[in-house]
């Protein structure tokens, strides 16, 4: 789906009022989850994984709904957003809502982490150290694990979707 320039920047400016609500409370629960639920609509990814993210884990009052958060995660699968990578790989690798796949899990998590999210550098080093579905190698897995203890923002590419 595509979006206009006059839509990507209300959503962006919806999804940036929902966080400052957020971080002084000045808002009640449900203002927040209806202007990420309108940022997500307008195209806003990381307001796309802040709603899955609620209705993953219930935050701001937000009705738990597994399959509406999967549905939302995976939406975001070919994003630049690193936390909603990370968390389609979490669930190949777990079996939440799709049958594992250690392939996939890897995949994703390989995504995430050349995005410089930490966790998934470790996960991608897991793999390696333990061969998984991979060659073992103690030397890659060692420079995975040496990278997941960087500076995200020095690991990170220009194109990273921040959530902040």
């Amino acid at each position: 789906m595509k979006f206009d320039s006059d839509s990507i920047n209300k959503a962006s400016d919806l999804y940036e009022l929902a966080l400052e609500m957020s971080d002084s409370m000045s808002g009640d629960s449900s203002a927040i989850l209806q202007i990420l639920e309108q940022a997500s609509e307008l195209g806003d990814d990381r307001a796309t994984y802040a709603r899955a993210s609620c209705y993953s884990d219930g935050k701001f009052g937000s009705v738990i709904d597994n399959k509406k958060a999967n549905r939302m995660f995976f939406s975001l699968k070919s994003s630049d957003v690193a936390e909603a990578l990370f968390a389609v790989a979490y669930m190949y690798d777990v079996g939440d809502g799709v049958k594992i796949s250690p392939t996939t899990a890897l995949s994703y998590y390989m995504s995430a982490a050349l995005l410089g999210h930490l966790e998934a550098c470790n996960q991608v080093s897991e793999f390696y150290r333990e061969g998984r579905h991979v060659n073992r190698d103690s030397r890659i897995a060692r420079a995975w694990k040496k990278r997941s203890k960087s500076d995200e923002l020095l690991i990170s590419p220009p194109w990273r979707v921040w959530l902040r």
